[in-house]
């Protein structure tokens, strides 16, 4: 007796034009080695995991697959993620001094002044809406709890 004949699997083949590429995520941006613009890449992708998940919710993880960087590097410039949530609640308050800076307050017309300041802080909220929530997350983590208040 012998053993029945089994069909080999048809495997299709794709023909690609001459000179085709096969697209994938990184023929279409290819890497640099210009560590501003990496770190920038990371703070801006940092900002928008911090601001949706907070501290604890925010992985790693997901902010290197989403800019391409190694785990280690992202370790390598901010030490750690809480290091890394650091400098992103540090450039937030920046960007936010130096938009207020910008005012044109008149020191003469206090009252004036003071209603300027408060629309200014009101529309930046409104505009840039992880300024209070990654403000919420530090202060969640930095404020002494209640038993520690007595």
């Amino acid at each position: 007796m012998t053993a029945p004949e089994t069909a080999a699997p048809k495997i299709r083949q794709v023909r690609r034009p001459a000179g085709a590429v096969r697209k994938t995520a990184r023929a279409e941006a290819p890497r640099t080695n210009d560590p501003a613009a990496t770190i920038a890449n990371i703070m801006e992708v940092a900002t928008a995991e911090f601001a949706a998940k907070g501290l604890s919710g925010a992985r790693i993880d997901e902010i290197s697959d989403e800019t391409r960087t190694s785990k280690r590097m992202i370790y390598y410039y901010f030490g750690s993620k809480e290091g890394l949530f650091i400098e992103v609640l540090e450039e937030t308050y920046r960007r936010m001094n130096d938009a207020e800076s910008k005012l044109d307050l008149d020191t003469a017309k206090p009252v004036e002044a003071l209603q300027a300041v408060i629309r200014f802080v009101v529309g930046y909220y409104r505009k840039n809406p992880e300024f209070i929530t990654l403000l919420n997350t530090c202060l969640l983590y930095t404020s002494p709890s209640p038993r520690d208040r007595q």
